[in-house]
């Protein structure tokens, strides 16, 4: 008996995400994307910051132009989300006297809005800015539409995998039909990263639905191939 193996069309479920729009609002005369008085300037240089998940950091930063040369040490400057004092430590940095807030690996819990406030000598100045964390729905893709085997003969399926954040090993899920099939199961071995699943001999029970299931925190994507005779 020979058995063919054609491609289904992949089923993607996203997850329901809203992006912040538009520049944070002014709450007060000193509080935007530019402040200027008389002899000082504070610019918000990142007012509305759109990262990546997995992305190697996010930068917020400013910066202050005053004629009086009132330098800005890192003494002069605080930092807040939510009302809440940042600290360096748990993925945050300083840099540049402060003035750029570094957040490594920014991931959906990081979005929000940021204001810093600068102590000078004679003056205070503060300036807001947002930051929105994006993903990527998991992506699957079989390395072949069509496979062509026996009965009794050994069956290779191989994917590659993508999406933001990268789907691990333990966000893979494999089925044969209705069944999900594991590391173990009689007959069936994976490579180390699941990427590939071989079956040691094809019978007619497998006739149907392979499938793979990839779900991440960005959302769920099922791409599947028929076993046919």
């Amino acid at each position: 008996k020979q058995w063919y193996q054609r491609r289904v069309r992949g089923r993607n479920t996203s997850v329901s995400q809203t992006l912040p729009s538009g520049k944070p609002t002014t709450t007060s005369s000193s509080i935007g994307y530019l402040v200027i008085n008389d002899d000082t300037t504070l610019e918000i240089l990142t007012p509305f910051l759109l990262a990546e998940v997995g992305s190697s950091s996010a930068v917020l930063s400013f910066s202050v132009t005053s004629r009086v040369n009132d330098q800005v040490s890192s003494d002069m400057v605080t930092w807040y989300k939510d009302s809440v004092v940042l600290e360096a430590g748990n993925g945050l940095t300083f840099a540049s006297s402060h003035k750029q807030l570094i957040i490594a690996s920014p991931s959906a819990a990081d979005e929000g809005y940021y204001r810093v406030m600068v102590q000078m000598t004679t003056l205070t100045l503060e300036g807001s800015m947002q930051l929105a964390v994006t993903s990527a729905l998991p992506s699957v893709e079989f390395s072949s539409d069509t496979y062509v085997g026996r009965t009794g003969e050994q069956l290779i399926f191989t994917i590659a995998v993508g999406g933001n954040p990268v789907p691990t090993v333990a966000q893979i899920e494999w089925y044969i039909g209705t069944t999900r099939v594991e590391q173990g199961d009689t007959n069936i071995r994976f490579s180390d990263d699941y990427l590939m699943l071989y079956k040691s001999k094809i019978s007619e029970e497998d006739e149907g639905e392979v499938k793979v299931i990839v779900e991440t925190s960005a959302g769920r994507t099922e791409e599947g191939q028929l076993l046919q005779s």
